[in-house]
């Protein structure tokens, strides 16, 4: 039997482990099945990580680079400091990555405490490039994508603004966000096209990704970037439907299948590419928030929750087996290591 599996990091655990407790698990069970192996980023999580295999060496911390193809994690460049935290640094990354000679630039994304509106990374291009428009010329020579781990806007009622009241209250949230949505508004007054149906600037500050990282997806927006969610830009690498093609069970490891795992993740990749080969899709998570009905609609034909408060390697193991017992079929009938 042919397996493709499909993992995913967690915030303490990387997807490579997850994928070598399965290993051992599933093989323990049948090791006649022949194993293949994903590794795919969660949240805004193990970018980098899902690209090792696939020919990208690390340069540096958060860098990693293919040809003529640079890949920031804005995570491990940004830091996670709220009041002190700047966007800045991604600008220098940027630019190292512009003097390399890059042809395209990817920037992961995902929500983090640094909260600047995205305006130390675009002061700082800005100013080594003269000007706004300087930087958009400088980036409108490579491909500039925005590798976003979620829909979270920079603005409105569940924007990034909006989250920082858990963190520091109210009223100062209030003020930091009405602070970003002023400058906001003049850098799209002033460097963005007219939206001709609202007789107004086009309101990126609104768009879908331009609050991750800080506001750092405002800024590449503003410059340009092309914004693509994280499990769709990796898939676009791998093929997914053409690995598929030759394995006869797909099974999908990730922390949570909630909505955002139903929309866009790991999960949608691989079930799409699995309805276009009639293989079927078992999902290992911790915990299961779907309904059956929008299971049917990706073609999932059964989920294993771990449960419990941890989503590890220890605890993903036994389930793992016996997701292994369900499916597969030793030469033996007892199976070659059966308990």
């Amino acid at each position: 039997m042919r397996i493709l599996i499909a993992t995913t990091p967690t915030a303490t655990v990387p997807a490579h482990a997850f994928a070598e407790t399965v290993r051992s698990a599933w093989s323990d069970w049948n090791p006649s099945d022949q194993l293949t192996f994903l590794t795919f980023p969660h949240e805004g999580r193990g970018v980098l990580e899902s690209l090792v295999d696939l020919g990208f060496t690390p340069r540096s911390a958060g860098v990693g680079v293919r040809g003529g193809h640079h890949v920031l994690d804005a995570g491990t460049l940004l830091g996670d400091e709220l009041l002190t935290g700047t966007t800045a640094p991604l600008a220098e990354a940027i630019g190292s990555a512009l003097d390399a000679g890059a042809a395209r630039i990817s920037v992961a994304v995902r929500p983090l405490a640094v909260h600047d509106g995205g305006r130390g990374l675009l002061e700082s291009l800005s100013s080594r490039h003269g000007s706004v428009r300087g930087a958009r010329a400088a980036l409108g020579a490579v491909r500039l994508e925005l590798v976003a781990s979620s829909s979270l806007a920079l603005l409105g009622l569940n924007g990034a603004g909006a989250s920082l009241a858990t963190v520091v209250g109210p009223e100062e949230a209030q003020r930091i966000d009405r602070g970003i949505g002023e400058w906001a508004a003049g850098i799209e007054r002033d460097h963005l096209a007219t939206d001709l149906a609202a007789g107004r600037p086009l309101r990126l500050s609104a768009a879908p990704g331009s609050g991750l990282a800080g506001g750092a997806g405002f800024a590449l927006q503003v410059l340009g970037a092309e914004t693509t969610p994280e499990a769709e830009w990796l898939g676009g690498f791998l093929d997914v439907p053409a690995t598929l093609a030759a394995h006869d069970l797909a099974m999908v490891v990730l922390p949570a299948m909630d909505g955002d795992a139903m929309d866009s993740s790991a999960l949608t990749v691989v079930c799409e590419a699995a309805l276009e080969n009639a293989v079927p899709v078992v999902v290992l998570t911790r915990e299961d928030q779907s309904s059956r009905r929008s299971r049917a609609g990706l073609g999932i034909a059964a989920s294993y929750v771990v449960g419990g408060n941890n989503f590890e390697p220890a605890s993903v193991g036994p389930h793992a087996r016996r997701v292994a017992q369900t499916w597969s079929r030793p030469d033996s009938p007892e199976g070659p290591h059966a308990t």
